[in-house]
């Protein structure tokens, strides 16, 4: 199957294992409000996971800052937008076997990678507007829930990351993330 045929296919097969993937994480962790869910990706966009957070690990976290501190919990501030480690994974890899096609598409097709990393990022994007379209997160307050397409350690990427959650979320929702992202 060439390149182009396989981009194609990864928007649904993406919302699809987010889908599976997200049902995994709620039902191990059925007594957390969960309001942000992340794809993570590597900067060549080449492996992915679900990353999710949830209200009540911010007061678990600020708990374990007031501990440590002596600070009251009602003194300490947590940005629930910017969350540098999301408490809840599904690292089974998503769509890992089409991504593999990809590759050995790339090769066969004599195609430069990373100028198509883009195209693969969007094609995630993609697949995680699909996911919500399909119900994905219907159960959750859409107006206090963040979906971002993660980038690990982004160089240029960083861009595609503040474009993508702009198109993803609500205004004030993408602009609270914006306001704390680390990496502008």
């Amino acid at each position: 199957m060439t390149f182009a045929a396989l981009l194609d296919q990864l928007p649904d097969a993406f919302a699809a294992d987010l889908s599976r993937s997200f049902a995994s994480v709620i039902a191990s962790n059925p007594t957390e409000t969960f309001y942000g869910l992340a794809t993570c990706h590597d900067t060549d966009t080449y492996s992915c996971y679900l990353a999710a957070h949830s209200e009540e690990a911010i007061l678990r976290e600020l708990q374990q800052r007031s501990n440590a501190s002596g600070t009251p919990i009602s003194e300490l501030s947590s940005d629930r937008y910017w969350v540098p480690e999301w408490q809840f994974t599904d690292e089974s890899g998503l769509v890992r076997e089409l991504h593999s096609q990809i590759w050995n598409a790339f090769e066969r097709e004599g195609i430069d990678y990373y100028g198509e990393r883009r195209r693969v990022y969007d094609a995630y994007v993609e697949g995680l507007r699909r996911f919500e379209a399909n119900g994905g997160i219907s159960n959750y307050d859409r107006e206090r829930f963040l979906l971002v397409p993660w980038v690990h350690d982004p160089g240029d990427e960083n861009v595609w990351v503040l474009e993508a959650v702009e198109r993803l979320n609500p205004k004030h929702v993408s602009e609270l993330f914006a306001s704390t992202y680390g990496y502008t």
